[in-house]
């Protein structure tokens, strides 16, 4: 895994609270958006989350709905072997 100094970025945190802030050096990268499903805002880069998520809540939401779906086509498979 590249760190956000790889990048070319400078990651800062406070201790007060653990999000993260990101201040490009190069202002021709293109921003990345949220996968997350109904999510429009820009992605965060993190070094946890792959520059995917916009936040922490959006990182636990799309991990739930991946989930859930998993779930769901597993039980399916296995209702279609009985």
């Amino acid at each position: 895994m590249s760190s956000l100094h790889d990048r070319g970025s400078i990651a800062m945190t406070t201790e007060k609270s653990a999000a993260v802030f990101i201040v490009p050096k190069d202002d021709t990268e293109e921003p990345n958006f949220c996968i997350r499903t109904g999510c429009t805002r820009q992605a965060t880069r993190h070094p946890d989350w792959e520059d995917e998520y916009c936040s922490a809540e959006c990182v636990v939401a799309h991990c739930k709905n991946i989930f859930n779906q998993w779930c769901k086509t597993k039980r399916e498979a296995e209702e279609k072997n009985k």
